[in-house]
């Protein structure tokens, strides 16, 4: 039995929430590590999350051609993102996982609401920025991770809906549990244009990317303007 096969037995073994789990606090520690100098410097973190998104699909292009051919159709459709294959199972995971995450994310709402005026002030105040910061990306992790393990990568909805959040609640900067709401409704709406309007079969990973994309280049217009006044 080859390595592959064996670590590949294993995570179906432990299942797929689990082994969401693993791979995104895996993938989480090792973007820290690789970004880490004396602080987080955020051109920093985009451009390793850049070159590890582009390794990590890389490998899973790789798996992709060592599958069968029925297991690749399956595989498809969940990178792109549905949420078809999600059971009352997966439902019941992910509201347990959120309580959790709500009550933690709670607990450091004024840190965090410190730490947007800049690190400087954050000191100032008593709020130790890293620790804050860790906690915050961790919970971060695991959301996304089990959310992802029942519905696919669903692109562009973490970028849209905390900026469509921050305007609808007129705040400066998005709050976690509106922007999840917000991504919430994202996801329902896309959900039924594809039951109802789009052609039949359709993944909701299409329509939210295909939304995310028209927002994002809106996004980049916006930003120009102001950086030209």
């Amino acid at each position: 039995m080859t390595f592959g096969s064996t670590w590949a037995s294993w995570l179906a073994d432990i299942g797929l929430t689990s082994a969401a789990l693993i791979g995104g606090l895996g993938t989480a520690l090792m973007m820290y590590v690789l970004t880490w100098r004396r602080g987080i410097d955020p051109i920093r973190l985009v451009l390793v999350g850049v070159a590890m998104t582009a390794g990590m699909q890389a490998l899973i292009a790789f798996l992709l051609t060592r599958a069968e051919v029925t297991q690749v159709a399956a595989a498809q459709r969940w990178i792109v993102g549905s949420v078809d294959g999600a059971s009352w199972s997966d439902a019941v995971t992910m509201f347990v996982v959120l309580v959790v995450a709500i009550a933690v994310v709670a607990s450091q709402s004024r840190n965090t609401a410190v730490l947007s005026l800049g690190d400087d002030v954050a000191r100032g105040l008593g709020v130790r920025a890293n620790a804050v910061t860790g906690v915050v990306l961790v919970v971060a992790v695991v959301i996304a991770a089990v959310a992802v393990s029942a519905a696919g990568p669903l692109a562009f909805v973490a970028l849209l809906a905390p900026q469509v959040a921050m305007r609808l609640a007129r705040a400066e900067i998005p709050g976690p549990i509106t922007s999840g709401l917000m991504g919430a409704v994202l996801v329902t709406g896309g959900e039924v244009l594809c039951r109802t309007v789009l052609p039949a079969g359709l993944p909701v990973g299409v329509v939210t990317a295909a939304i995310g994309g028209v927002a994002l280049i809106y996004l980049m217009i916006q930003i120009n303007r102001k950086a030209s006044v």
